[in-house]
């Protein structure tokens, strides 16, 4: 087996704290004592290493992108419903993201997201307010429930999507390699390769189904949560990829939700794949406001002198010319 392009040893295993890795997976807090139990209890065999380092090679072929993600709900007649519209901007070189959701049918109340590596932006047309926030922000996992990053397709339930950019998740994925959690492998009846992570201190389970022949893509992942009294599992994600530009993108994800068979439906037309993108994209200012726009710029932190103005003002927000 083979994965070419990649290096395993640029693997991080630094040793880091559960509380962290529980903050990107469990979402509760842990005590000293249980940081402690915890670390270098287990070792990740090179296959298991193999796998997981495979996980993220197609993904981050994805450098710039513009696309358009729409969400569905499955009735339980089986018809879909139309939840949202999604337009997005990736610039993975520049660490940038804009997304412009809609749930209406009228364009102009559109929901503005747009994350920076100096700035996060998120403007509501129908609250007539636009937030300004440094990303350091001790707020800075608060996204509204449309973010959607589709580079998580496949491993991320419908959760984890809105609280964690693609960047953020893999990051909290590196944490599991600081001998917290158990890593194994195996093969199915199809001759896919699986990833197992367990943590069984924690009753935590997600396990990978990837398929060699494309580039190990996921094409299901299974989230357990006490998997020793619930056998099924309590979110799935079943997702359908397809070749662009020589890269592996995903298309279609299907997430359910099992305890109430909530299935969620997303799909993704990619518009553009690799191909130069304006930072001008990425600037609030271009952003057409209605008079009488609230601005609430904490910009530099909601620790510091917060400001607000309005979008017809000639002064305030720095840089503000006015609509």
């Amino acid at each position: 087996m083979q994965v070419s392009g990649f290096n395993i040893l640029g693997i991080c295993r630094s040793v880091v704290t559960v509380f962290l890795l529980m903050n990107s997976l469990d979402f509760r807090t842990v005590s000293a004592q249980e940081v402690e139990d915890k670390k270098g209890v287990f070792e990740i065999d090179e296959s298991a290493q193999l796998l997981f380092s495979s996980i993220w090679v197609e993904r981050d072929k994805i450098r710039q992108a513009r696309c358009t993600v729409t969400e569905y709900d499955v009735l339980t007649d089986g018809q879909q419903q139309l939840l949202q519209t999604i337009e997005l901007v990736i610039d993975a070189d520049h660490g940038s993201l804009k997304a412009k959701a809609n749930n209406s049918t009228d364009p102009t109340l559109s929901n503005i997201w747009i994350e920076t590596p100096d700035l996060v932006v998120q403007y509501v047309p129908h609250h007539k307010s636009m937030g300004l926030r440094p990303p350091t922000d001790a707020r800075e996992n608060i996204r509204p429930r449309e973010f959607i990053d589709p580079r998580s397709l496949g491993i991320a339930s419908r959760v984890e999507l809105t609280q964690k950019t693609y960047p953020e998740l893999k990051m909290g994925f590196n944490k599991l390699l600081d001998g917290s959690f158990q890593f194994k492998t195996n093969t199915t009846n199809k001759g896919q390769e699986v990833l197992r992570i367990i943590s069984e201190k924690f009753h935590f389970e997600r396990e990978i189904v990837l398929n060699s022949a494309q580039g190990y893509v996921s094409e299901k992942t299974l989230l357990y949560y006490q998997p020793e009294v619930n056998p099924q599992p309590a979110w799935s994600m079943l997702t359908d990829w397809k070749n662009l530009n020589e890269v592996m993108v995903p298309v279609r994800s299907e997430l359910i939700k099992h305890k109430h068979d909530d299935r969620t439906i997303i799909e993704v037309e990619w518009h553009s794949l690799n191909e130069p993108i304006s930072a001008e994209e990425f600037q609030w200012k271009e952003i057409v406001l209605p008079e009488r726009t609230r601005i609430v710029d904490a910009s530099r932190g909601h620790d510091k002198e917060i400001t607000v103005h309005y979008s017809d003002q000639q002064v305030g927000v720095p840089g503000w010319q006015g609509q």
